[in-house]
């Protein structure tokens, strides 16, 4: 439900110079490290007992977005899972059951797995079982309709029955900058509350939560799901954190292995506040902070905020933000054709997805530039090759009057030309699973007949 307003919020700002191990490979000390900066942040805000009692399930709701090894620092660090159900188990021995769960992003986009899948591989479940935890995939948990009262932008979801029935919830998220909405922290990581449907042809269908989410207005919706699950506990993981295009990472400087700080906070706002200014930006970088602020959620503002534990002075340090939704002109041999598109939406996820080739070299493969068509109302050149642009997206189609008597072709024209379609509202899944391929076969192609010249 939703939280009343403190007048002013506590958050633990806990740094260490260093933390022992990686994220892959760790041992004993290191976990016993993590667990003191744990301890001594939720100290602050009363202990452990303040918010877990005997016999209570607790569902830590955890960053487990993909399929990625633990040093990659795609996901929530091992480490700080193990650490947690530990401290959890050690402080509360009644405690009834401790549920480590998510529904990843991976799910639906990767052929057969799920998000057990996913934490196997990244380390989380390893890492949870050794301390006595559960794991969870809450796409395979059963779903309830709920509707949201005071909605602004998203009236319903469908959450999972595991967190509502749990007695005390801790979002666990990943702090690192995302293309989409600047940081993904605390109340980001509610992309996890929402599940994701394919239709038959494979595409990924609009009715999804996860889709239904992804427009201009997601930030909102993030807001809105506070009246639902409004956490606990917000601990925010940055022992390693991510900069520049999070939240996938393609090159070594994204991510930061030195950082070794965590945010802990019962307002999940100022927690988001408070590791947004360690990051080196403002208070209200992040949309949804300005948002739930306004909204009555909690104290985003930093006079308004009592922290404890390190220097925020000292602990700051100047990330490099994330491009977002600037894609065209990015890329060697890739021209991007929009007049409408989602800045939340298909030009994020594309430019996410357009990191890949251009770290691993594809792009520079190709012989001539490919084409995206994306939004709606966009110009298309008469002259485009359709064997090399792809029109992406469900409002590519919405043609507006006016686009032929201008000389552009229409998308079903180039389409019927042989153009590849990839469709979706966003395309969210369907970019990761249809795009990549089809520029990595364009650019086997080109540089075999390179190679045979």
């Amino acid at each position: 439900m939703k939280k009343t307003k403190q007048d002013k919020s506590t958050v633990a700002l806990i740094h260490r110079p260093k933390v022992s191990g990686t994220p892959a490979n760790y041992d004993k000390e290191a976990v016993d490290q993590v667990k003191g900066m744990l301890k001594e942040g939720i100290d602050y805000l009363g202990g452990m007992t303040k918010f877990v009692k005997p016999g209570d399930k607790v569902l830590l709701k955890v960053n487990s977005v993909y399929n990625t090894p633990p040093d990659s620092a795609w996901n929530v660090d091992p480490r700080l899972v193990e650490a947690l159900v530990g401290l959890i188990r050690e402080e509360v021995p009644e405690v009834r059951r401790v549920i480590v769960a998510d529904d990843s992003a991976a799910v639906k986009q990767v052929k057969d797995v799920d998000t057990i899948d996913v934490m196997e591989a990244n380390g989380i479940a390893p890492a949870a079982k050794r301390a006595g935890g559960e794991v969870l995939c809450l796409e395979w948990d059963s779903h309830i309709r709920v509707n949201i009262e005071n909605a602004r932008a998203f009236p319903y979801f469908h959450a999972a029955q595991s967190m509502l029935e749990a007695d005390v919830l801790i979002t666990v998220p990943k702090w690192k900058t995302h293309i989409e909405g600047y940081m993904t922290l605390g109340l980001k990581n509610a992309e996890g509350y929402f599940t994701r449907t394919l239709k038959q042809d494979g595409f990924t269908a609009h009715e999804s939560d996860k889709e239904r989410r992804h427009a201009n207005d997601i930030h909102q919706k993030f807001v809105d799901t506070l009246n639902v699950f409004y956490p606990d506990l917000t601990i925010i993981d940055g022992l390693w954190a991510i900069q520049g295009d999070g939240p996938a990472v393609f090159t070594e400087w994204e991510v930061i292995k030195d950082f070794n700080t965590i945010v802990i906070s019962d307002d999940i706002v100022a927690a988001d506040s408070v590791a947004c200014q360690a990051s080196g930006f403002p208070w209200d970088f992040m949309v949804t902070t300005r948002l739930a602020t306004r909204q009555g959620f909690g104290n985003g503002k930093p006079e308004n905020q009592v922290i404890k534990g390190a220097d925020l002075k000292k602990v700051k340090r100047q990330f490099v933000a994330p491009k977002m939704f600037e894609v065209q002109g990015c890329y060697d041999n890739v021209d991007v054709y929009t007049h409408g598109a989602c800045v939340t939406g298909c030009q994020p996820l594309l430019r996410l997805t357009l990191n890949m080739p251009q770290a691993d070299g594809s792009l520079a493969k190709l012989k001539e530039p490919v084409n995206f068509i994306i939004g709606n109302n966009t110009y298309i050149p008469p002259k485009l090759k359709p064997e090399s642009t792809l029109l992406l997206g469900d409002c590519v189609w919405n043609e507006w009057v006016g686009l032929p008597a201008e000389g552009s072709l229409t998308p079903a024209e180039l389409r019927d030309r042989g153009a590849f379609v990839v469709g979706g509202c966003p395309s969210f899944a369907n970019i990761f699973t249809f795009v990549l391929p089809w520029i990595y076969e364009i650019a086997e192609k080109d540089a075999k007949e390179a190679e045979e010249q």
